[in-house]
């Protein structure tokens, strides 16, 4: 009852037939229920309308304008080869030209890894072949029929700025795991990190929660919904817990596929990524967007250091650790979200009229 209630429309019966009081299910429905209370209280504490509001979460939230806002601000990320947008491109590179590497290529508007694929480059032949991406896109993908074709540079750049007559897309280069932890779980896909942070009314961002994700299948993505588990980790220390696998419901104290020890180990450059991500969320929220409390950055740690991929509004939190209600219970979380509600107390308000 409490979950129907939490989602409008939702019925009982509907709650049933659809399997979600199923174990599988808890901490899917544990995540949506966290984003949906967390925009509600978006929508009380910032006085805006719902075009305002989901127009700021969108900046966050969408790819383009994130990485944008990281080349503005100086802040490391994932290098951009080209934007491809309503069938065109815009090459963020001087030379206007693909890099003879493999690539990855990711719809800029999709979550949960949908749509999202690695270009496999062919030194001998000098061609590129996309993949078959690991979960369908919830609109058209202009890029399935080609999946496997070998593709010289200029029919690949071609076929990109066709699909994104249909939506828009975002090319790189492919990014490869730091040494260290290739060495734990391979490098055939990016394991990254989950790190959600949370501000207060008055400006004081603090880490909420940090999770490492890791694939166990050769995927593009690392994504829990994709197969893959994740591991709490320590901000200060760097140290990760054992694995939770959610389509199994257990915990992995080492990887199932390099039987490498995951319980315990420490990961690389963890107080440089959380430094990263603080400083993000101070700029993200900087004025009006002040009352965007929770964000969610997925970071990748690389040789070179940590580089922000994409970051998740209102925070995306799933996991054994906030499932089902533990949210509500942590009393971190309840002081941020007091010092937006405190200044309310004892007044009549309103949601805006078209809320």
């Amino acid at each position: 009852m409490r979950t129907c209630f939490r989602f409008p429309g939702l019925l009982p019966a509907e709650f049933y037939k659809q399997g979600f009081h199923l174990p599988k299910y808890a901490t899917r429905i544990a995540g949506a229920g966290h984003s949906f209370d967390l925009r509600a209280i978006s929508y009380l504490v910032s006085g805006k309308s719902v075009a305002g509001i989901e127009r700021d979460m969108a900046f966050v939230h969408d790819k383009t304008s994130f990485s944008r806002f990281l080349e503005q601000q100086g802040l490391p990320a994932g290098p951009l080869l080209a934007l491809f947008s309503r069938g065109s491109v815009e090459w963020r590179v001087s030379d206007k030209a693909i890099p003879k590497v493999d690539l990855f290529i990711k719809p800029a508007h999709e979550d949960a890894g949908r749509g999202a694929r690695r270009i496999f480059f062919d030194p001998v032949a000098e061609t590129y072949s996309i993949e078959r991406p690991p979960a369908p896109m919830t609109g058209e993908d202009g890029l399935l029929a080609f999946a496997q074709v070998p593709l010289c540079s200029d029919e690949l750049v071609r076929r990109l700025c066709r699909a994104s007559e249909r939506g828009d897309w975002i090319l790189m280069p492919r990014l490869h795991n730091h040494p260290r932890v290739a060495a734990l779980v391979g490098d055939t896909t990016l394991a990254t990190l989950r790190i959600t942070t949370i501000r207060d009314r008055q400006g004081h961002v603090a880490i909420f929660s940090i999770y490492w994700r890791v694939a166990i299948s050769d995927s593009a993505v690392d994504n829990v919904s994709q197969g893959g588990f994740e591991c709490q980790t320590d901000p200060s220390t760097g140290r990760v817990s054992a694995g939770y696998l959610a389509e199994q419901d257990c915990l992995l104290s080492v990887h199932p596929v390099t039987h490498a020890p995951i319980e315990g180990v420490v990961l690389p450059d963890i107080p440089e990524a959380v430094d990263l991500c603080i400083r993000a969320h101070r700029l993200l929220t900087e004025g009006a967007r002040d009352y965007l409390f929770l964000i969610g950055f997925d970071v990748a740690l690389t040789v070179t250091g940590p580089v922000f991929i994409e970051a998740n509004m209102p925070g995306d939190l799933t996991g054994p650790y906030v499932a089902p209600i533990p949210l509500w219970r942590d009393p971190e979380f309840l002081r941020h979200v007091d010092s937006y509600l405190a200044p309310l107390r004892g007044r009549r308000t309103h949601f805006h009229p078209d809320l």
